[in-house]
């Protein structure tokens, strides 16, 4: 087994103040730039820096984004089942879509599949589709999606909603698993060559499983019940599983074993989002204090292994 990245060696490399709520964020895929949203824009940010590059203004308030693998687009999914794609480098706007029905939703989770061709957006009851090249709609996969995760091969989205968590060919829209846990899901992960994914829930467990046939390998208890586990980040190396909750910690954990071998502390603020770069050296995080009053109200930290 090659040896781990070593997280214990993580430290806070950067802090900066936000006067809005932030929520979630991305880091590009050359690791040198990442993206936040708040209740107003898309702001994206050199890594190194802080310094602003793009203030991008979507089609509604954003809930959730995405870049994809290539680091030529990034896609806010918005309220009212809206997504605006822009060039991730020009900040140019390239496609507004409106998946609105009878019963609008926000749009919680987006993804792009790797060839750039096709972009999803699980607004919870459903997950619409749309192609890229040509701006039309698709049939809606036929799984609902809080969160949703496109395998690196681009073949199989995991996706989860309430307790439900869902494997689905895409391609064809084909359900390869379909299962409820106990608890409600908070987060999920998969790993590079998608063989496993991972679950958080609301009591703060967090469940490895086989994506083949959902069967599990390890589960254990990574965050105390009131917080449970909001955000879930398997390392690109299989070792390390990263675990966030409504509290003012992150937690790594061996991903074979369960034992935690190293924490990060962002207090007074309480985790809002995080993301690791595909190097798996860098971790973004969001974090807000609702109770501040006026003034500043969220933080966005970067932290690196150096």
């Amino acid at each position: 087994m090659p040896n781990a990245i070593p997280y214990q060696s993580m430290k806070l490399l950067l802090n900066i103040e936000e006067p809005e709520t932030v929520g979630h964020t991305v880091i590009s895929p050359d690791s040198k730039k990442f993206a936040v949203i708040n209740s107003i824009n898309v702001k994206v940010r050199d890594i190194e820096t802080g310094k602003l590059i793009h203030d991008l203004r979507p089609q509604g308030v954003p809930k959730s984004l995405t870049i994809s693998k290539d680091g030529q687009m990034i896609a806010a999914g918005c309220h009212d089942d809206k997504v605006t794609v822009w060039n991730f480098h020009t900040g140019e706007k390239l496609h507004s879509f409106d998946g609105s029905g009878e019963f609008p939703n926000d749009v919680r989770c987006v993804g792009i599949t790797h060839d750039n061709k096709i972009l999803l957006a699980g607004s919870g009851i459903t997950i619409h589709i749309w192609n890229l090249e040509t701006g039309k709609r698709r049939s809606p996969l036929r799984a609902a999606g809080s969160r949703l995760i496109i395998s690196e091969d681009g073949k199989i989205v995991l996706c989860e909603y309430l307790s439900r968590i869902r494997i689905v060919e895409l391609s064809t829209g084909d359900k390869l698993l379909d299962f409820e846990q106990e608890s409600c899901v908070g987060s999920i992960a998969m790993n590079r060559d998608s063989s496993k994914f991972a679950t958080g829930d609301h009591e703060g467990m967090v469940t490895l499983y086989h994506t083949s046939n959902a069967e599990k390998i390890i589960t254990w208890q990574a965050r105390s019940s009131p917080y449970g586990v909001t955000e879930l980040i398997i390392s690109p190396d299989n070792q390390t599983i990263i675990s966030g909750g409504l509290d003012q910690y992150i937690h790594f954990f061996n991903l074979h074993t369960g034992e935690k071998i190293h924490t990060l502390e962002i207090q007074p603020y309480r985790l809002s989002s995080m993301s690791l770069s595909p190097d798996g050296m860098t971790l973004v995080t969001t974090s807000s204090c609702p109770e501040s009053g006026e003034g500043l109200t969220s933080i966005v930290s970067v932290w690196g292994i150096r």
